[in-house]
């Protein structure tokens, strides 16, 4: 899903996706395993992306001590 096809899910448009506002998020852990979650988008912007997680989350955590992470959005479009 493109981050216009998210936005416009988001906003409540024309919505191909079952849940816009889920998406998998892959970060390492300390020993450098790969550590895989589906947080909540909260909102997209000019900034970045907003996930519903905190610093202090293991998730938080991970992206403090290394920020690069890969993102899918694995929406099922409708039919």
């Amino acid at each position: 899903m493109t981050i216009r096809e998210t936005l416009r899910a988001r906003r409540g448009g024309p919505r191909d996706v079952d849940e816009p506002h889920a998406m998998t998020v892959s970060t390492l852990d300390a020993d450098g395993a790969p550590d895989a979650r589906v947080p909540i988008l909260k909102d997209l912007d000019d900034e970045g992306w907003h996930l519903a997680t905190t610093a202090t989350s293991a998730k938080g955590r991970q992206l403090a001590g290394n920020p690069v992470s890969g993102a899918a959005r694995p929406g099922r479009r409708r039919r």
